[in-house]
C-alpha cells in the first residue's frame, strides 16, 4: 500500500471543499423541503421575498432563532436563481461579526470543532458509498 503525503494547505482544501459540499447539500435538502410544503411563496414579489430576508435575517442575529420562515424564503429565491440580497451596511456589518463570532468560537471551542469535522467527516462517508 502506497502512502500519500499531503500538505496541511492541501488538506485544508480539501476540508473546505468539503464543508462546501456539505453546506450545498443541506441547502437542497431545505430547498426540498420547501417544495414538499408546497412552494407557498411563490406567487410573492421577488422585491418583497428580500425584504422579508433582510427582517428575518436581522431578527436571527438579534439574537432570535432560526425560524422555518428563514428557509422559505431562501429556498424560494434559490430557485429564482437569487444567492445574494443586497443588505443595508449596518445589516451587512452584523452578518460579518455573527461570522467572525463563530469563527472564534470554532478556534476556541474544541469540542465544537470536533463535532463539525465529525459532521464532515460523516458527509465524506456518504459520497464514498455506492448508490443502489
Amino acid at each position: 500500500m502506497k502512502r500519500r503525503f499531503t500538505t496541511a494547505a492541501a488538506r485544508s482544501e480539501r476540508f473546505q471543499t468539503l464543508f462546501d459540499a456539505l453546506r450545498a447539500s443541506e441547502n437542497m435538502d431545505v430547498v426540498a423541503e420547501y417544495l414538499a410544503r408546497g412552494r407557498i411563496l411563490s406567487s410573492a414579489r421577488t422585491k418583497t421575498l428580500e425584504a422579508r430576508w433582510r427582517v428575518l435575517l436581522r431578527k436571527y442575529l438579534d439574537g432570535g432563532s432560526f425560524e422555518e420562515a428563514m428557509e422559505d424564503v431562501f429556498s424560494e429565491l434559490t430557485l429564482r436563481g437569487i444567492d445574494h440580497v443586497e443588505l443595508p451596511r449596518d445589516l451587512e456589518a452584523l452578518v460579518i461579526s455573527h461570522y467572525e463570532r463563530v469563527d472564534e468560537e470554532l478556534k476556541s471551542n474544541f469540542e465544537l470543532r470536533m463535532a463539525l469535522f465529525e459532521k464532515i467527516f460523516k458527509f465524506a462517508e456518504t459520497l464514498r458509498k455506492p448508490n443502489n
